[in-house]
């Protein structure tokens, strides 16, 4: 089964290819082809269905993505489940706290759109491996390469070391 972004994607290639000359396209010009646009939402618990509804939609790619960027490895299906769900209640949060009650609808909206992108560049293989992993596996990862090092290492990259050939 396919999920809607991959849905949206085909339609867009095809009304991308049949819009274009009888000349061989790259794929490039193909995947950068305008998407179509869902219409704004009528409120704010339409706009939350739409989140719900792209919630859904990521969860019926985490196998696909499981798969195909190897995540097997360093998580389980159920852990990046969690974890995408956290960054969007996350977001949610943010936005019900930094917008005004009659703006909240178009500011998901915006945030659902740009969510959908994401979806689709990860499914068009624009992401690779260490972003998800930094992103929802095991985001620590990016702070502890900031933690004070040890005084070989700050020697080392100092130059003061030399080295027997």
């Amino acid at each position: 089964m396919r999920s809607a972004s991959q849905r949206a994607v085909t339609r867009a290639i095809d009304r991308a290819r049949r819009s274009l000359s009888t000349e061989k396209t790259p794929a490039s010009a193909l995947w950068s082809s305008p998407r179509p646009v869902d219409t704004p939402s009528r409120d704010y618990d339409e706009a939350l269905r739409r989140g719900r509804a792209l919630y859904r939609d990521v969860c019926r790619e985490i196998p696909w993505v499981m798969d195909n960027y190897s995540m097997n490895e360093v998580t389980t299906a159920t852990k990046l489940r969690r974890a995408v769900k956290d960054v969007m209640r996350a977001k949610i949060e943010e936005l019900e706290t930094k917008t005004r009650p009659e703006d909240r609808a178009n500011a998901l909206d915006i945030a659902l759109w740009r969510a959908r992108e994401e979806l689709i560049a990860l499914e068009a293989h624009h992401y690779q491996r260490h972003h998800l992993i930094t992103r929802f596996v095991n985001p620590r990862a990016v702070n502890a390469s900031k933690a004070k090092r040890s005084a070989f290492v700050d020697d080392f990259l100092s130059g003061g070391r030399i080295e027997l050939h």
